[in-house]
């Protein structure tokens, strides 16, 4: 089987018309890298293991609003007039249709992109008697505390995969749709009661960009700035899992993401992702996943 083609497969679970009805003609080889959370009128797309190849073609254009949520610093977009550098935790804005292009660079960049369908998005203003949406051409605005909640929450019910889960999808668009037009309209500002549920947030998002990285429960608290108890009983009342084993789980979703698409062996899959031991690797895949690495990376070829 070729390479597109397994990688069709893997995104048959996401329906290609629905992800191509919010990117644009993308194909199934540009996403290899990313993890993609799809409903109808919305998607979470977030670069895993390696950048979006589409994002990366030269003035590629999208038919849905696109709403960057940065997590660093190091991504630029060209568009025709102008490049933008794109600062770390801000919300940048591009309207449908408009030309632009990621700056490649070594390694990606890290964040999270949101796409809204433009009839359902531009039907959402209405209730804010906006009945002509400004052009955005990377604009930024501060994002509000609870757009990751929100996004977190979309992310979980689509992986669930739960009777009902679609319009379970559709109304958490809808609430995510909302976040954002009132960003932009600047709605939020002034707004948000930020408590420990955030400081837990920041722990996740520094997992999930430090999971190669030798990390421990004292440096977790650290980065949440709790104590090392008060962290983990917090964390496991947030999360459902010790901050440990949601760390593997990180690692192990990286290293499943790894295996699908690159050729690395298994072994430098296994240190790459923080386990020291291909051998305990090996074990807790299978724990995970039921099936050993190998085999997995066999059922996509």
């Amino acid at each position: 089987m070729s390479e597109t083609r397994t990688i069709e497969k893997h995104l048959q679970q996401h329906d290609l018309a629905a992800l191509r009805h919010l990117i644009g003609n993308v194909s199934p080889e540009q996403l290899r890298s990313v993890d993609c959370f799809v409903s109808k009128r919305l998607g979470v797309f977030i670069p895993a293991v390696g950048p979006c190849l589409y994002s990366l073609s030269p003035r590629h254009t999208h038919p849905s609003y696109l709403f960057v949520l940065t997590a660093d610093d190091y991504c630029s977009v060209v568009f025709e007039d102008r490049t933008v550098t794109f600062d770390s935790n801000k919300l940048y804005v591009i309207s449908p249709g408009i030309p632009h292009q990621e700056k490649p660079i070594e390694g990606f960049s890290r964040y999270i992109a949101i796409l809204a369908d433009k009839q359902f998005f531009e039907g959402e203003l209405n209730h804010y008697g906006i009945s002509r949406s400004p052009l955005f051409k990377g604009a930024a605005f501060d994002p509000p505390a609870d757009l990751k909640f929100h996004i977190k929450d979309f992310m979980n019910e689509y992986e669930a995969k739960n009777p009902g889960s679609e319009n379970v999808l559709e109304a958490i668009a809808l609430q995510i749709t909302h976040v954002l037009a009132r960003t932009i309209l600047h709605l939020n500002e002034g707004t948000e009661q930020v408590g420990q549920r955030m400081e837990i947030y920041n722990v996740i998002e520094y997992l999930n960009l430090h999971y190669g990285e030798d990390i421990s429960i004292p440096a977790m608290a650290r980065v949440a700035n709790l104590s090392i108890s008060h962290f983990s009983r917090l964390f496991k009342a947030e999360t459902g899992t010790s901050p440990m084993d949601y760390l593997n789980q990180v690692r192990l979703d990286k290293a499943r993401k790894l295996l699908r698409s690159s050729d690395k062996p298994i072994t430098q899959v296994a240190l790459e992702c923080g386990f020291n031991s291909p051998a305990y690797f090996t074990t807790m895949f299978q724990r995970r996943f039921r099936v050993q690495p190998s085999h997995y990376r066999k059922d996509f070829k």
